[in-house]
């Protein structure tokens, strides 16, 4: 049973909206699209992996996904939790083509694609520091323990899978993504101990929902990336130019003579995302290039936003 979904990743808007914001000849931009593709591409596997599992009817485990917590003071993130009354599944996804070396001697990840070599952090020490993060959670939220397993599913069906220290330890901890529910049902048939009943399960985990901390990322601190370089401006819907301009109520291309009543609502969010995660009616007006005060208090309020502080110092925000 899904008790937690999986959002779209906020990062992902995040470096959507500096990818269309930057010049063209921004010397970060192949860093970012970079990080963008990767990034994408772990998204679409975590999705591989949820289809597998959703495609169980009547699935009897508890099902928490893209789980962020805190543990004495240090964030961790689990792609897909699974809570059973006998033990605790970890699973960790990756979703990378090419031929796949896991190196233990140095806790690498090697991927050779095309004569090229290109090195990843190795999941399966990443789910090893998951684990430990997540019993001392337990142990501070006073939860008695569990086992806790953990899986590195490989959901890019084009992986080669080697490793330096022979396949037995690999066999064990990574898998490709259709044999998720047999590795599953074998942990079901190992731990045959019933810890918790399903009521006191879900209790544990409403109140791993409640303690989820989504991670926020300073992006332009990250990149350092000054917010002057923030192309401003609404964009059109149509051709992606900017600025659009605003006439009569509507927003105008002066490229493409695309016209919005709404295309402003992007060049907002993308400002949340960017630069702050409120916005006063100046900074309405110089992001959006917007010369009217009057103006922009009727989008600002249109929009629903909500407000707090005195005339001259108040704040909207979602």
């Amino acid at each position: 049973m899904l008790l937690k979904g999986r959002s779209y990743p906020i990062i992902l808007l995040v470096l959507d909206a500096l990818l269309r914001r930057l010049p063209k000849n921004h010397p970060k931009l192949p860093i970012l699209q970079g990080d963008y593709n990767k990034r994408m591409a772990g998204y679409w596997g975590e999705k591989r992996l949820d289809e597998f599992l959703d495609g169980v009817p009547n699935f009897p485990f508890y099902i928490l996904r893209d789980l962020s917590l805190n543990v004495r003071g240090v964030l961790f993130q689990i792609d897909t939790l699974i809570l059973t009354p006998f033990f605790v599944l970890i699973l960790e996804s990756k979703n990378i083509a090419g031929n796949l070396l896991f190196d233990t001697s140095f806790n690498q990840l090697i991927r050779t694609s095309d004569s090229k070599e290109e090195a990843f952090d190795d999941p399966i020490l990443q789910s090893q520091n998951q684990r430990r993060n997540l019993i001392n959670w337990f142990k501070d939220q006073k939860i008695p323990l569990f086992p806790i397993e953990t899986l590195v599913v490989m959901s890019n069906s084009s992986a080669v899978v080697k490793s330096t220290s022979g396949n037995e330890i690999l066999s064990k901890k990574v898998i490709p993504v259709k044999k998720v529910l047999f590795r599953i049902e074998q942990l079901t048939d190992l731990y045959q101990k019933e810890l918790f009943s399903y009521k006191e399960l879900r209790k544990i985990a409403k109140q791993l929902i409640k303690n989820h901390q989504p991670k926020k990322i300073d992006v332009l601190k990250k990149y350092k990336i000054e917010q002057a370089e923030i192309i401003p401006g609404v964009q059109c819907p149509n051709c992606s130019v900017m600025p659009m301009i605003y006439k009569r109520g509507k927003w105008l291309c002066t490229t493409c003579e695309t016209e919005s009543k709404d295309a402003h609502l992007k060049a907002v969010d993308d400002f949340l995302l960017l630069v702050n995660n409120t916005i006063t009616n100046k900074a309405f007006r110089d992001f959006l290039l917007l010369p009217s005060m009057n103006i922009a208090s009727k989008l600002l309020i249109k929009m629903g936003f909500q407000s707090s502080g005195g005339k001259k110092s108040r704040e909207y925000y979602k």
